[in-house]
């Protein structure tokens, strides 16, 4: 049995070799005749020699290596199995980076200067996401193009290597019980070679910029997903439309009198940001009121109270990383000042404009006829204020601005 361990370099593949070649009738080869700074593709004297040295055993040997049609004719040749081991591209940057200082400037995915250790972590981000980043994609597209290969991820080497050395042990068809895997994972342990911070989710602190700067590379490729190397396409789509870039973690706070379309707003804006790839919530003042605030009436308390859960809950999608779309009235500047004090960063007011004449003649729940009967006490616009907002970020006037220009202008707006 020969395998090849195809793996971008910092995702545990030296972890992941000992572990196979612990398994009984395993060793660990060498199949180029150098590494360093070098591209490190298949050497057929190097094949041979391993061929000659290990007879009949078997063998696992970790290549930074691109699919190329010679790699494939070379595992064809010498009946290699490919394993490729991914990793979170962004978790990667911090490992290089730490790869300076641990281990050196060398490595084969960019040419580091040899002074690269004593210059600003900010700028070794930089230069690891400008440099040895394309590298990476270029290892993920190629290896798309082979068939027969078992596909592992770090993340799951690091949470749970027991879990990936049976699957490659079935992969491989390799009867192994429980009790030799355990040993071998103890065995790649105890071999102490592993050098990175084992820490998925180290990314999440780039910058801006350099996270910015990977997204763009992916969308070079837009027939191939990346979500398994961590760039979803939600990602890729705020990359590739900068005007919607900036709705993620936001909440849009719909206010205006009943009628004056903030529920039609919200749903069409909805529709446009999720045909754009977010995950969206619409909150609608009247359906909260059926359930969650149904024990509550419109006395100014209770009003005040709505608001309050509304705001609490919109964050809290907002905190699970949907755009949040509020439809409810608010009618007084405390309470919209409330909203924005619970929900923070991300608050967009958003004053629906619509003339009271107009919201009354539309009455599409007949709650203005009923209000001017007597028969509906406390509703906003006859017997109750309405204070309109005099600082909201966005107003549209309904009257006068169509629903699809409506959405554009606050789409516009964020992109500001």
């Amino acid at each position: 049995m020969r395998v090849l361990l195809a793996c971008m370099p910092k995702s545990g593949s030296t972890f992941m070799s000992s572990a196979i070649a612990a398994l009984p009738g395993f060793t660990e080869a060498t199949l180029v005749p150098s590494y360093g700074h070098r591209e490190q593709e298949l050497c057929v004297q190097s094949l041979r020699e391993q061929d000659e040295r290990v007879g009949e055993e078997s063998y696992v040997a970790q290549q930074h290596i691109r699919y190329s049609f010679a790699t494939a004719e070379y595992m064809r040749a010498f009946s290699l199995r490919p394993i490729v081991l991914l990793r979170n591209i962004f978790d990667v940057v911090p490992s290089l980076v730490d790869h300076h200082s641990i281990e050196g400037n060398i490595y084969p995915s960019a040419f580091a200067p040899a002074d690269i250790a004593s210059r600003p972590l900010e700028e070794q981000a930089d230069f690891v996401t400008q440099m040895a980043i394309p590298w990476y994609f270029n290892f993920y597209a190629s290896w798309q193009q082979c068939q027969d290969k078992l596909v592992v991820y770090y993340e799951d080497l690091v949470s749970r290597p027991e879990w990936v050395l049976r699957r490659v042990c079935e992969y491989l068809e390799i009867d192994a019980s429980d009790a030799l895997i355990q040993n071998a994972v103890l065995n790649a342990n105890s071999a102490g070679k592993r050098k990175n911070k084992v820490s998925p989710g180290r990314g999440k602190n780039l910058s801006h910029d350099n996270i910015s700067a990977i997204v763009k590379m992916a969308n070079h490729y837009p027939e191939l997903d990346f979500s398994d190397i961590g760039i979803s396409q939600e990602m890729r789509l705020a990359a590739s439309h900068p005007a919607l870039r900036h709705h993620e973690q936001r909440v849009y706070w719909l206010t205006g009198l009943s009628g004056a379309g903030k529920t039609t707003l919200a749903y069409a804006l909805r529709d446009r940001l999720e045909h754009d790839g977010y995950r969206c919530a619409v909150l609608d003042g009247d359906e909260l009121r059926k359930g969650i605030n149904s024990n509550l009436g419109f006395s100014e308390y209770d009003r005040t109270e709505n608001v309050r859960r509304v705001a609490e809950i919109a964050t809290l999608f907002r905190q699970s990383g949907c755009v949040v779309i509020v439809a409810v009235i608010s009618p007084t500047s405390a309470q919209r000042e409330m909203a924005r004090q619970i929900v923070g960063e991300g608050f967009t007011e958003v004053f629906v404009d619509t003339p009271l004449d107009v919201c009354e003649s539309r009455d599409p729940k007949g709650h203005y006829r009923r209000a001017r009967q007597g028969r509906l006490t406390g509703f906003t616009g006859v017997s109750a204020k309405y204070v309109p907002p005099q600082h909201a970020e966005i107003v549209i006037r309904t009257t006068t601005t169509p629903i699809n220009e409506a959405v554009e202008q606050l789409i516009a707006f964020e992109a500001a």
